[in-house]
């Protein structure tokens, strides 16, 4: 597996669930970044470089999850709450979630919000992606 299609395959998994993730209020989630124009809460899922050392590897992907500044200037933490713990149970399974025959599960995930440069406050979550390289494999 790849880091693309191992991103691609978090963001269709969280996609498909996007309803209980975001609630009535509604969101997008992206591979990578966000699109331009796209002003709402989202997710971006992006991952650190893939390692093909091994014919088993763990390699982390990161879940950001991106809600929109308050009036007040202050981040929406009920809200940034809601959405990570949402997708951090879609992968806290024992022995992980399977997908594309990878199996990815939350490494760790971050409680202080960042401001982004988007007018977004984000929180990280790590998940580690198991993963086969035998036909990758140099």
């Amino acid at each position: 597996m790849t880091g693309s299609e191992a991103v691609t395959a978090v963001a269709l998994y969280i996609n498909s669930r996007k309803a209980d993730v975001f609630g009535q209020c509604g969101g997008a989630v992206f591979k990578f970044k966000k699109i331009d124009g796209y002003d709402g809460d989202y997710i971006a899922v992006n991952c650190l470089p893939f390692y093909y050392k091994d014919s088993m590897n763990t390699d982390v992907l990161n879940v950001n999850v991106h809600v929109k500044v308050m009036p007040s200037g202050e981040p929406n933490l009920k809200r940034l709450e809601a959405i990570k713990n949402a997708v951090i149970g879609m992968f806290e399974i024992e022995d992980g979630v399977e997908l594309n025959g990878a199996f990815f599960e939350k490494r760790t995930s971050s409680d202080t919000p960042v401001l982004d440069e988007d007018n977004t406050y984000y929180v990280n979550i790590k998940l580690d992606c198991h993963h086969s390289n035998v036909k990758y494999k140099r």
